[in-house]
């Protein structure tokens, strides 16, 4: 954001202010630029009470999208004001701050946009009201200008790297098991050759064995049964 302003503070009208009968021209401080610019995006303000890490975290999630920068010009009111004005003014500022003790942890957002969330509350004038509104959530055409603070944003994140780094370890115990199942395989694999191995051994050894041996031609084969005598039973003749 500094950079942001180093470029446009030049667009920026500045206030007149008198000092010793010599006018001089009062240029806005970079650390209230939330009070002259405000970044709108998807139709919401963005607030400038940002810390470092969330600005790079938002302007990372907006790459690619259309960011419109507002710069506001600043608007003199007249300095008689009536006592009702004043007591006006004394009754929205008491009731921002009250809306702000109660949803500051909640919702962040421009203070105009907490004077129109005052107002809208002030405009029953009935003031026993008054404090059980503060516990109301904020009108439904007022949350388009709030956003979740700082605290929140933070908190999400935090789970969000707690949902991450659980997603990884389930796919790194995957793939271990993954590399187990492999190595069993190949474990198989490798007994499976060496029993193959083996009988492919064996099945030459005995190829060998039946190479050494003749093998008579079958005209030399003969009955042995052909040739044994037929002797009397005598031991059975009466």
């Amino acid at each position: 954001m500094h950079k942001l302003w180093e470029k446009l503070n030049s667009h920026v009208k500045g206030h007149a202010t008198k000092a010793a009968d010599a006018w001089s021209v009062e240029r806005p401080a970079e650390s209230a630029w939330s009070g002259v610019m405000q970044l709108k995006a998807n139709g919401r303000l963005v607030p400038a009470a940002k810390s470092p890490e969330l600005w790079r975290f938002w302007t990372a999630y907006q790459r690619g999208n259309t960011v419109t920068l507002m710069i506001y010009e600043p608007v003199f009111a007249r300095s008689t004001l009536t006592i009702q004005v004043l007591q006006a003014e004394v009754s929205i500022g008491e009731m921002v701050t009250r809306l702000q003790d109660v949803w500051g942890n909640t919702y962040q957002g421009s203070y105009s946009t907490w004077i129109v969330w005052a107002n809208k509350m002030q405009r029953n004038l009935d003031r026993s009201t008054w404090d059980a509104s503060v516990l109301d959530p904020p009108p439904s055409r007022l949350e388009c200008y709030l956003s979740p603070s700082d605290g929140q944003v933070h908190e999400h994140l935090v789970h969000l790297t707690k949902s991450t780094r659980v997603a990884l370890d389930t796919v790194n115990i995957a793939l271990a098991d993954n590399q187990e199942l492999k190595d069993a395989w190949e474990a198989y694999g490798y007994r499976l050759g060496s029993q193959k191995r083996a009988l492919e051994a064996r099945k030459v050894d005995l190829e060998g064995y039946l190479g050494d041996i003749p093998v008579p031609a079958v005209d030399d084969v003969h009955d042995p049964i052909q040739r044994i005598e037929n002797i009397e039973n005598i031991e059975h003749q009466e």
